[in-house]
């Protein structure tokens, strides 16, 4: 995997790594209103190559994905400082990096790994995750199939 121009050997390790790790004190700041407030992310698209069929993965195929991401808002929108939200910039690489490191046969399984890495990351008490395939070898008329996973932090 190429990120940021650079080759990375173990793209998983790249993920777990590249992104700050919120601490609990951290975690605090953003628990009032962590339920209420959202970031969303609406409509990212990403090829990818996941599919349980062979000819799924030959070639990629664009995926649509949304993110609503829980969290107390009212820190950074007194402050107007990024160090106190979070980088949307970032979680959309952390997203991209995610779907594209593995082929998964299931959206599901790409949206689980996606929302547990968001919740080690970031400040997120809860995350919803949708993932589209408009294109699903399904033999009848759809815009498209959808998967939604919704996780909280434990």
């Amino acid at each position: 995997m190429i990120t940021n121009g650079m080759q990375i050997a173990n793209p998983q390790e790249h993920i777990s790594s590249s992104y700050p790790l919120i601490t609990c004190r951290t975690l605090k700041k953003y628990s009032s209103l962590s339920n209420m407030d959202c970031i969303k992310i609406i409509n990212l698209k990403i090829p990818a190559r996941h599919g349980v069929y062979d000819f799924e993965k030959d070639k990629d195929e664009l995926f649509e994905l949304d993110a609503d991401l829980f969290l107390d808002l009212s820190i950074p929108g007194k402050s107007d400082q990024l160090v106190d939200s979070v980088n949307y910039a970032e979680v959309v690489e952390l997203i991209t990096d995610i779907f594209i490191v593995k082929d998964h046969n299931l959206i599901e399984s790409v949206a689980e790994d996606i929302s547990k890495e968001l919740l080690l990351k970031y400040p997120f008490t809860k995350v919803v995750i949708r993932i589209r395939k408009p294109h699903a070898p399904i033999k009848a008329s759809f815009d498209n199939i959808e998967v939604e996973l919704v996780r909280e932090r434990q």
